[in-house]
Parts: structure tokens; C-alpha cells; sequence
């Protein structure tokens, strides 16, 4: 195994963060296509969702426990695969961007 470590100075400060817990069915799909203007880690609390990134053209499936770090301004288009699925989102940006 490798351990990569970096061990530089990047001075960087966390702003406008935010915290939002959302509950949707099945199918509903929600495009962002020119991605967020923020920084998000996604983890599903119940359910499933489906992530598809037409940047590099892949496509993830997120279980429940499983978490997601989207870069900002990156698309993407997320479905919800089952009823009743919870997701909780950190948003947050940057100062600067490294």
C-alpha cells in the first residue's frame, strides 16, 4: 500500500458552509447541470441514489452509510432509486481553490 501525505501549507478557510437534510421518492431526479457553486460531501441516511457525471461519463450507486464528495462545479444528475430515501449535505466553499 502507498502513503501519500501532504505535508504543505495551504491556508485555506471553509466559508459559507451549510447543512441540508433532504427525504424524496423514487424516480425524482435532480440535475445540476453546470454543478453547484459549493463544495459537497452527500451521505444517505436511508435508500439509494444514483449519481451520474457527464463530465467523465461514470455513474455511481450510493447505499445507505456511503458518503460522496462532489467538487464544485462539477454536473451531475442525481435519482433517487427507492421511496422514502434521506440524504444529509455539507456544503461549503473555499477561499481559494487547490
Amino acid at each position: 500500500m502507498e502513503d501519500i501525505r501532504f505535508s504543505g501549507n495551504l491556508n485555506l478557510k471553509i466559508t459559507a458552509p451549510g447543512f441540508v437534510s433532504v427525504v424524496r421518492d423514487k424516480n425524482f431526479a435532480f440535475p445540476y447541470a453546470k454543478g453547484k457553486h459549493f463544495f459537497s460531501f452527500i451521505f444517505v441516511v436511508r435508500g439509494a441514489l444514483e449519481y451520474r457525471f457527464s463530465k467523465d461519463k461514470k455513474t455511481l450507486h450510493l447505499d445507505p452509510e456511503c458518503a460522496l464528495f462532489i467538487p464544485k462545479d462539477y454536473p451531475y444528475v442525481a435519482t433517487y432509486l427507492k421511496d422514502n430515501t434521506k440524504i444529509c449535505i455539507l456544503n461549503f466553499d473555499l477561499e481559494e481553490q487547490t
